[in-house]
């Protein structure tokens, strides 16, 4: 590609749109062109970042674990941000087809650039604009899930017939059962979508804690909430927790979810052949640790390294949210330990430890 090209190129984008021609000229003989094939990937999220990017040609997908977050075409930039700090990369590129890039290092930016301040306080502006948007954006986003919960709120009350439902049966008939499954759910639920909204408002109510046995929200996690669930009906699910238990300090909903998503992982791992999954509780003066051990497929180093961030996932329909709600609940909210290990062909195991009630 010409130099009279790239120059060209770089007087559309708009960090660049404020400097002179010569001093764009003259970085960009010092920079280097990054050709890709079509899939070769740029950088990967979490990799060191020195370098901002200019498309020439071809297309780059930006995207996180397996959410798409852009696509850029020629005349556009990503990276710009690694100019401004030396922070790890935010997301990962790669070429949907081939592609020309031309990289400009930190070093060679402000070797060349930075001695003319009005323009780069315009390029700050741009800068700002831009996370000022994506601010913005995310800020439209969470609106939207409010609106989302608070109409799903309405919603399950239809729920409520399940009472009456159960009421005209006689005691004994086990069609009970699931009838009782659904008023649980519903509490669950509408004290879920409630303490949601609160958050919305910015209403500083303090998080709900009781004691309770450790058991007891094993069982009734197995129980109610995810008894019918399809996954876990594959397995066979065993609970070795010998008494007599001390209570915990903790939020039982959230402590049950936490339960749930451990036990539906496992049985997930272990596919349609089904498998064991064991859930041990133990405890000593200051802990209770509940471990959820299965016998599945195990999870490779460089995954085990990453499954607690937030939209990483390895399932195709996943949303990698899962484990990310679980560390959150049992560290911040429970000011407890949340650990895996795990071990490819033999299984995996996931240990919770919530502090002991005073």
């Amino acid at each position: 590609m010409e130099e009279a090209e790239i120059i060209q190129a770089l007087k559309k984008v708009d960090l660049f749109a404020e400097f002179k021609v010569e001093a764009l000229t003259e970085m960009v003989r010092a920079c280097s062109l990054r050709e890709l094939k079509a899939n070769e990937l740029l950088f990967d999220f979490g990799s060191p970042g020195t370098s901002l990017y200019i498309v020439l040609k071809g297309q780059l997908l930006i995207f996180r674990n397996a959410r798409t977050i852009a696509a850029l075409g020629p005349n556009e930039c990503i990276g710009e941000m690694a100019v401004i700090d030396d922070k790890p990369r935010s997301a990962a590129a790669q070429a949907t087809q081939p592609s020309t890039l031309l990289e400009i290092s930190s070093e060679i930016f402000y070797r060349y650039l930075g001695n003319d301040p009005h323009a780069l306080e315009r390029m700050l502006h741009k800068v700002i604009h831009r996370l000022r948007n994506l601010t913005e954006d995310t800020q439209h986003a969470y609106e939207a899930v409010n609106m989302l919960v608070h109409d799903m709120l309405n919603m399950v009350t239809i729920l409520e017939g399940a009472w009456i439902v159960k009421s005209s049966l006689p005691e004994g008939d086990e069609r009970r059962i699931f009838l009782e499954s659904i008023e649980k759910a519903q509490e669950s639920l509408e004290a879920m979508m409630r303490h949601a909204l609160r958050q919305a408002r910015n209403l500083r109510t303090p998080y709900e804690k009781a004691a309770t046995a450790p058991d007891e929200l094993v069982r009734e996690c197995l129980a109610v909430d995810i008894a019918r669930h399809r996954d876990v009906q594959k397995v066979q699910v065993e609970v070795d927790a010998p008494g007599p238990l001390r209570p915990v300090s903790c939020n039982a909903v959230d402590l049950r979810r936490v339960i749930a998503n451990l036990v539906i992982n496992g049985a997930q791992a272990m596919g349609s052949s089904g498998g064991r999954i064991r859930i041990s509780v133990r405890q000593d003066d200051a802990r209770t640790r509940i471990a959820v051990e299965d016998n599945g497929r195990g999870i490779s180093p460089e995954n085990l390294a990453r499954i607690f961030e937030p939209h990483f996932t390895t399932k195709v329909d996943g949303n990698g949210l899962g484990l990310s709600s679980c560390k959150e609940i049992v560290e911040r909210l429970h000011q407890g330990r949340l650990t895996c290990t795990s071990t490819l062909g033999k299984g995996t195991t996931f240990t919770c430890e919530i502090p002991n009630a005073s």
